[in-house]
């Protein structure tokens, strides 16, 4: 794992946006250090193929080439900056420059929860900013950033700074165990893997958080902080006693995972059961989606059986996964000890190259004799190329020669290739440049597939949307835009040193199936920062009324095809539901309250909406409620405006210092039964 000073951040920053001082450190000589370096192997060994990636060109990162992880933490300090600058809801004063100082330090020494730390610690230094202008900072010669960190530095240590803010590095392992009666033949071997991908992923884990599930009856997440405690505690609850039947509660089980306090950002979610669910209803697999997009976690499922005797795999399953870039993994009993590598694999997050939620692609694909061939493109920036083929039936599989994956001009490559179950895994490093072809049997109909590229320097990208029709600047830009809105996207391109100068890279916003939905061009960001890696959308376009990915694409340096999708699925709404504006810069004083504003837009008709809010179980004590309006429905008599409602949050006097707390927000159409969510995060202080 990479470990970076804040000072080498900041130089980072500046090297990066133009926009930060150095602090006169070699960033080639701290990168040069990183132990990435002692496993990379020499592009003198590998001299064709992977030109960007740990496993291929080790010389990158001793070169001073910065990973995306670290990119990616700029960007979204960056962006977090600029919509606390944007929102014009900031006041500069001397008392709010030392307050929002404090919550930041504050955060940093206390917060799991690195989100949020993020954004408070953003619109500290926005707030520095405001202090640049009116003249009453230390020092013309250094940044915002500078400032800040300069003071902090005071009270906290540079390794502190940036491990609070680095939401990408470690993660929270989730592990939600199925003990109802019917696990009794399988729960052992669950146990027994669970122990063992454990402890070969601690080095990355933050905290481990554990739940028993049953029929009704479940158990709490409860986190720790080593695998041994953790292994304690599930050796001591993973009995198979609470209730027998066939569904299960799933569904209301992975809502608590997911909106538990102590779960970190981007962290990878596990749930083992032999049944199917009872609870997964549309509305809530659609929260649970939603909540996974916003928090950027991973649902896998580890499924051992059924609940109905064509031996299919629960729908909600296979979607929620797909939605949230996880798998499903359907085994056998005796087979789960198996899946340590393939569970390990389903860890790591990458770029994704290619995927479909149905074998119906479009005509880059072809027909062949009897198999159904996917091309993949590999570019050189890639350097480790994984891809999943997950089929409906596991019998399909058996009965087959299984899928293939072979690239389309010859090369010396070792492929690596693992199947368990339902899945059959393979992997490649520093794979040839060119096509590489996925074939699967055409007698095989119920499948899908997922490509990924690994590695810390592979062409990676973000996409915020601007909305062009609002005038509100605090809802101006998002992650979340809503059916028909007429937008503009911006694309942040991570590792742009590698793409073609001049050449024509476009967007596309693609369905999940892999057919085009719109194309439309992008160029060079033209900002006065000069920042390079950043794009937009030459001509505005409406937002689809169905669920879309965005895709970009171009040729590299090199003159090799890439492709790049966004590693979640956006399931636009045509009801927009909006966060404001949050008091007292999104924290809550244990025994006091916040006030937060929300409203609700519909793009193309008109309805009542019911609203209401509530906090999750883990958060005890705090109680929320609707202000205004008092009738708690909200009479939308006109499209595309904004109906505004106020929430109170009390917290108890017993509130930990530090602690995170969700409250989730509906907004539920009468007449379409449209419902949509939004979560506020608040930050408790003393």
């Amino acid at each position: 794992m990479l470990r970076i000073t804040i000072a080498t951040l900041l130089l980072i920053l500046h090297t990066q946006a133009g926009r930060f001082e150095s602090l006169q450190i070699s960033m080639k000589n701290k990168i040069s250090n990183n132990p990435l370096n002692s496993r990379s192997k020499s592009s003198q060994d590998q001299p064709q193929v992977g030109r960007a990636a740990d496993p291929c060109r080790g010389e990158l990162a001793r070169g001073g080439v910065v990973p995306n992880s670290i990119i990616r933490l700029i960007a979204t300090l960056e962006d977090a900056t600029e919509e606390h600058l944007r929102s014009n809801l900031l006041t500069y004063t001397p008392e709010n420059v030392e307050k929002l100082k404090a919550l930041c330090l504050q955060s940093l020494k206390t917060s799991r929860d690195k989100k949020s730390s993020v954004r408070i610690c953003s619109e500290a230094v926005a707030m520095y900013q405001l202090r640049q202008q009116e003249g009453r900072g230390r020092s013309s010669e250094i940044s915002a950033w500078d400032e800040l960190v300069q003071e902090l530095g005071e009270s906290i240590s540079e390794d502190e700074i940036i491990n609070g803010l680095d939401m990408y590095s470690d993660v929270s392992l989730g592990i939600i165990i199925d003990n109802t009666g019917s696990m009794s033949d399988d729960i052992k071997e669950v146990v027994k893997l669970i122990e063992t991908f454990m402890d070969a992923a601690s080095e990355n884990v933050y905290n481990y958080i554990v739940m028993m599930y049953g029929d009704p009856a479940f158990v709490q997440p409860v986190s720790f902080d080593t695998a041994e405690e953790a292994m304690k505690y599930i050796n001591s609850t993973a009995i198979a006693a609470m209730g027998g039947d066939c569904p299960e509660m799933t569904c209301s089980a992975l809502e608590e995972m997911t909106i538990f306090s102590d779960i970190t950002f981007y962290s990878p979610i596990f749930l083992f059961t032999d049944a199917s669910s009872k609870d997964c209803s549309e509305e809530l697999s659609s929260m649970l989606a939603d909540i996974g997009y916003d928090n950027a976690h991973v649902f896998n499922f580890v499924v051992t059986g059924y609940c109905d005797a064509e031996k299919k795999v629960d729908g909600n399953y296979t979607s929620l996964a797909q939605d949230t870039e996880g798998n499903v993994f359907l085994v056998d009993g005796g087979d789960i000890h198996k899946m340590r590598d393939v569970i390990l694999h389903g860890m790591r997050s990458g770029s994704i190259l290619r995927h479909a939620e149905q074998p119906v692609l479009n005509a880059r694909s072809m027909t062949l004799m009897d198999e159904l061939r996917v091309e993949i493109h590999v570019d050189e920036t890639i350097g480790r190329l994984d891809v999943d083929v997950i089929f409906d039936n596991r019998e399909d599989l058996e009965r087959s020669t299984g899928p293939t994956l072979i690239p389309k001009f010859r090369c010396e490559h070792e492929l690596e290739r693992q199947q368990f179950g339902n899945t059959v895994y393979f992997s490649v490093d520093c794979p040839c440049i060119g096509v590489w072809n996925l074939g699967v049997p055409k007698s095989i109909t119920g499948w899908h597939f997922k490509a990924k590229s690994r590695g810390e320097f592979s062409i990676d990208f973000d996409i915020t949307f601007e909305r062009i029709d609002t005038k509100v600047q605090s809802t101006k830009f998002t992650q979340h835009p809503c059916a028909e809105e007429k937008v503009r996207a911006w694309v942040t391109v991570y590792q742009h040193e590698s793409l073609r100068e001049g050449s024509k890279n476009a967007l596309q916003l693609t369905d999940a199936t892999d057919n085009k939905m719109y194309q439309g061009n992008v160029s060079w960001l033209k900002q006065d920062d000069g920042n390079p890696g950043r794009f937009y959308s030459e001509d505005s376009f409406t937002i689809p009324n169905s669920d879309f990915i965005p895709t970009i694409f171009g040729k590299t340096k090199n003159g090799a095809k890439f492709i790049r999708y966004q590693r979640r699925k956006m399931k636009p709404s045509s009801t927009c539901l909006k966060i404001a504006h949050v008091s007292d810069h999104s924290t809550i004083r244990r025994g006091g309250h916040t006030i937060a504003i929300m409203n609700v837009q519909n793009m193309h008709r008109t309805d009542k909406y019911d609203v209401y809010c509530k906090t999750p179980r883990s958060a005890k004590g705090f109680t929320v409620s609707i202000l205004s309006p008092r009738s708690l429905v909200l009479d939308v008599t006109r499209i595309k405006i904004e109906y505004y409602f106020y929430i109170k949050i009390l917290a108890p006097l017993n509130a930990e210092p530090g602690a995170n707390v969700q409250v989730f927000c509906y907004a539920i159409a009468r007449n379409s039964n449209e419902k949509v969510y939004r979560s506020i995060d608040l930050f408790v202080t003393q």
